[in-house]
């Protein structure tokens, strides 16, 4: 084969690698072009992601904030229901315990009212019995009628100055400031440090297992009109004791 001959077969070969070659350099850029797209919407994607993922974050935050102040708010229900619950329970005992002191005034009420209409009416009837029977000096029976009689007219008075002087009092008005009447005082034995509770009284009402001393007792004297951090002195068969007031509360 000649110089010529070999140069016609070649010549299709070399265009052809020459095409080829153009060919693969484009689809090389082309595919670097498609790499890098591809590379940048992976970028993307990644911010996309990584935003959120942010997003999520404080999502999730502000659940756990919502969900913290359920919790909060949900905790605030309950002590108001139960702080709700508790006046309700101390309403209903002040209630209760003005019905109370309404039935004893009117107990006291009736017995005055009693005594002194069929009271004195019967003893009344059995003065007269008794004078009817003869000589009043050497008389028992009218002897028994007129203590009978005194006794039934110190009841009336006692009853008299009792009714007079009660009245149903609204503990939340009440004056705690001092001690008196319808108030309970802790107290504390300045010689020993031994405490305890007293509920001062009317005289009526005194219970000294019950912790109820009556206003006129040695010890209600000694502690009225006392405040808190007051020192009351108390005349007592062996000398006198010196109390503390330590509280002062509505009976």
């Amino acid at each position: 084969m000649n110089y010529y001959n070999r140069i016609l077969f070649l010549a299709p070969l070399i265009i052809f690698n020459y095409s080829f070659s153009q060919d693969y350099n484009a689809q090389q850029k082309k595919l670097e072009t498609q790499k890098l797209s591809i590379k940048k919407e992976i970028e993307k994607i990644n911010v996309l992601v990584s935003e959120n993922k942010k997003k999520t974050t404080t999502l999730l935050d502000n659940i756990e904030d919502v969900e913290l102040k359920i919790s909060v708010r949900n905790k605030l229900i309950e002590v108001n229901n139960q702080q709700s619950k508790n006046l309700s329970n101390q309403i209903k005992n002040k209630n209760d315990r003005i019905y109370d002191l309404q039935i004893e005034l009117k107990k006291l009420k009736d017995e005055l009212h009693l005594l002194k209409s069929k009271g004195r009416l019967d003893i009344a009837q059995q003065i007269a019995e008794a004078r009817d029977k003869g000589d009043l000096s050497e008389n028992a029976e009218y002897d028994a009628a007129k203590e009978a009689q005194g006794l039934l007219e110190a009841r009336i008075a006692k009853l008299e100055n009792d009714v007079a002087n009660s009245r149903v009092l609204d503990q939340s008005e009440m004056d705690t400031s001092t001690v008196h009447l319808l108030t309970k005082a802790t107290i504390k034995n300045t010689a020993n440090g031994m405490e305890m509770t007293y509920a001062i009284v009317s005289e009526s009402e005194a219970d000294l297992a019950a912790k109820k001393i009556s206003a006129t007792s040695p010890i209600g004297k000694g502690l009225l009109g006392k405040a808190i951090g007051d020192i009351a002195d108390i005349e007592v068969p062996n000398g006198i004791m010196h109390f503390e007031i330590i509280d002062i509360q509505p009976l």
